[in-house]
């Protein structure tokens, strides 16, 4: 059986828009968790793709 890989890649830069309390919320959220803003950002997306 296969499983997908999902292999690190190329970081890129980009820019989102949210509103701001959201902002302060994610940047409270990846402190005490010990990510950076974007590491943060990156692993809530791999989550919701899993599904």
């Amino acid at each position: 059986m296969l499983l997908p890989v999902d292999r690190p890649g190329r970081s890129v830069k980009v820019t989102i828009t949210m509103e701001e309390h959201l902002l302060q919320r994610l940047n409270t959220a990846a402190e005490r968790q010990g990510y950076t803003r974007s590491g943060f950002i990156a692993d809530a997306v791999r989550r919701k793709l899993a599904g």
